[in-house]
């Protein structure tokens, strides 16, 4: 695991890079007690890996982590007490992979903000986005986006749970799925697992093709039909690269983002 620069101080955070292979090992980031950092990371899957993050007592924590390879993978984060965590991930896997994300809400107050954004052409991406409430007072928001193109399948589930005695947790989870061939598919589901009775959840999946009504719109100002298209795609990557802040990881990830819309 290498890191790509030193680490750099933004305003009270720090930031953290890594760009690394992983090859038959396991990876686990521990983040200390009273830590605000941003972290960025690059992964160039070579074979099957389980990374994980323990983030400790009242911490702030901002992940950015872009995957590509042919491998299966799964991304594990444990959040302690009010600690925080925005997490980014990305994923343009070439070939068929399994992914399974995690996220472990531990202490009282812990809180999570996820955005996920994965691509599929002619590949099968399985798998699933799990969230945990295993505290009181816990709050979890995933926004999950999916594009297929060709003969890409995609079949992931998000689930959510909220085990008993975890009261006043809030959990919400919405999916977007977008599918630009006759061929492709996306088949993915938002799942409430609600043990305790004093909790707000929800949730909500779209899922089809792209809105004749979208393309006109656009196409009425001026715009043909392929760069409408595009438009409309690059809203699902659009809050990956505005949280890239590093202009070398900002360049690393726009060309691979950028290929999954046709650009």
């Amino acid at each position: 695991m290498t890191p790509l620069k030193n680490n750099m101080l933004i305003g009270e955070k720090e930031l953290e890079k890594y760009s690394f292979d992983i090859e038959n090992e396991n990876y686990i980031f521990e983040i200390p007690d009273n830590k605000k950092t941003t972290i960025l990371i690059y992964s160039n899957l070579k074979s099957e890996s389980n990374i994980t993050f323990n983030i400790g007592e009242n911490s702030i924590v901002k992940i950015v982590y872009f995957a590509i390879g042919n491998y299966s993978y799964s991304l594990s984060f444990n959040i302690s007490k009010d600690s925080s965590l925005e997490l980014y991930t990305s994923d343009n896997n070439k070939a068929n992979s399994k992914i399974v994300k995690t996220v472990n809400l531990l202490g009282e107050n812990s809180y999570f903000k996820g955005y996920e954004y994965i691509y599929s052409s002619n590949n099968i991406i399985t798998g699933g986005f799990y969230v945990n409430h295993l505290s009181k007072n816990t709050t979890a928001e995933s926004v999950l986006n999916y594009l297929s193109n060709n003969n890409g399948y995609i079949n992931r589930d998000a689930v959510a749970t909220i085990d008993k005695n975890m009261d006043n947790s809030s959990s919400s989870e919405n999916i977007k799925g977008i599918i630009l061939s006759k061929d492709s598919k996306i088949d993915s589901k938002p799942i409430l697992v609600i043990s305790c009775d004093d909790v707000h959840a929800s949730h909500g999946c779209a899922i089809g093709t792209i809105d004749d009504n979208e393309i006109y719109y656009l196409m009425s100002r001026g715009l043909s039909k392929e760069d409408s298209l595009k438009i409309i795609c690059k809203s699902l990557i659009s809050p990956i690269l505005k949280e890239a802040i590093d202009e070398e990881f900002y360049n690393l990830l726009k060309p691979a983002l950028f290929e999954t819309i046709g650009e």
